[in-house]
């Protein structure tokens, strides 16, 4: 699958999140879907930051680059903030829209700015080798860090350390 696919399909995968999180009124379901979606925007923003991002870096693609990572070291805060309180706590889904929202711009400047931009970059076959190294790069983060946790400072570490 090339990059751009597979970094649509996780966007596809957390807006579906997104909404099963908006409908359900169960606190378990509600805690095991947010752990999801948690962990599928760190691995997402790690395979981005790590692989993707500096492959794309060109001088047309570097300012706005530099704005997606500041947008995921918000996102990242948000996150532990939202770590830190109980899903039933009304500032949750207070904090959970706040979520949505940075994540669906985050995502629409991908999509519309960067993911164009990409492609006129890339070939085909240079696209399909990037995204052979982002599902690498995923794999590898699964299968070293299973499950992350997201500490007061905003900043994602491996549960245990």
């Amino acid at each position: 699958m090339n990059a751009l696919e597979l970094l649509r399909n996780d966007h596809r995968k957390v807006e579906d999140l997104f909404d099963r999180l908006g409908v359900t009124d169960r606190p378990e379901e509600k805690a095991d879907l947010f752990e999801e979606l948690a962990e599928l925007l760190e691995v997402h923003a790690r395979i981005e930051r790590d692989v993707f991002y500096p492959a794309v870096k060109e001088k047309n693609t570097e300012r706005l680059l530099r704005q997606l990572l500041e947008e995921h070291e918000d996102m990242d805060q948000l996150l532990a903030r939202m770590f830190a309180l109980d899903v039933e706590d009304e500032r949750f889904d207070a904090e959970l829209e706040l979520l949505q929202r940075a994540v669906e711009a985050h995502v629409s400047e991908e999509e519309a700015r960067l993911f164009p931009a990409v492609k006129r970059m890339l070939s085909d076959e240079l696209l399909e080798a990037l995204g052979d190294e982002l599902e690498a790069e995923r794999e590898a983060t699964l299968e070293l860090e299973p499950r992350e946790a997201v500490d007061p400072d905003g900043q994602f570490a491996p549960v245990g350390e």
